[in-house]
C-alpha cells in the first residue's frame, strides 16, 4: 500500500510541474530545433527514456510522468478500462514517421549541430507567456477527451510518442540481457 501512495503521490507531483516541464517532452520542439541544427532538450528526454528503458521498461510510465498523473486523476471520472490490442500500436503509427522525420533532419543539417537544452523555453519554464497556456489546455483537454471516451490511460496506449522510446529499450535491455526491473503491469 505504502508503493501506490508514493507512485500517486510522485504522478500527482509531476502533473503538478507540468506547466514548468511539458515542453521538454514536446515532439514539435525536437523537430524545430532539429530543422534548425539543434539539439533540443527534448531530444535529450527521449534518449534518456531510451536508456531508461533499457533497465526499468515503462516504469517512468506509471511513477513519473505528468501526464499519466493527469490520467490517474480521470480514473475517479471514468473508471473503464482500457482493453489492449490494435490500439496499442496507433503511438508506434505517430512515434516512427516522428523518428524518421527527427533522424533525417539531424542527420542532413548541413552545419554543426548545436545543443540547446533550453530551446524555445523562456527561462526554463514551458508555460511562461500567455500563448504557452493555449498549448498546455490544448493537450489537457486531448488527454481528457480520450479518457473519458475509451477509458483508464488512453493516451498512454494510444497516442504516447514516448512510450516507444521505453519499449524498445526494455526490449533492447532484455535482449542484451541486462538486469532490470521486472515491475508488474509495466
Amino acid at each position: 500500500m505504502k508503493a501506490i501512495r508514493l507512485r500517486r503521490t510522485l504522478l500527482f507531483i509531476s502533473f503538478l510541474a507540468l506547466p514548468i516541464i511539458q515542453f521538454y517532452f514536446s515532439p514539435y520542439l525536437s523537430l524545430w530545433g532539429a530543422s534548425l541544427g539543434i539539439v533540443a532538450g527534448s531530444v535529450l528526454v527521449f534518449a534518456g527514456l531510451f536508456v531508461v528503458g533499457l533497465f526499468a521498461g515503462k516504469a517512468p510510465c506509471g511513477w513519473l510522468m505528468p501526464c499519466g498523473g493527469f490520467q490517474e486523476a480521470c480514473f475517479y471520472v471514468q473508471p473503464k478500462a482500457l482493453k489492449a490490442g490494435r490500439k496499442d500500436l496507433i503511438k508506434f503509427g505517430i512515434w516512427l514517421p516522428w523518428v524518421a522525420s527527427l533522424v533525417i533532419l539531424l542527420t542532413t543539417y548541413s552545419g554543426a549541430l548545436t545543443l540547446d537544452p533550453l530551446f524555445s523555453i523562456d527561462g526554463g519554464i514551458s508555460v511562461s507567456r500567455p500563448g504557452a497556456y493555449i498549448v498546455y489546455y490544448g493537450v489537457l483537454i486531448i488527454l481528457l477527451s480520450l479518457s473519458l471516451a475509451v477509458g483508464k490511460r488512453a493516451s498512454c496506449h494510444t497516442i504516447c510518442w514516448m512510450a516507444p522510446f521505453m519499449i524498445l529499450g526494455q526490449r533492447f535491455g532484455r535482449l542484451l540481457r541486462l538486469p532490470g526491473l521486472r515491475l508488474a503491469g509495466c
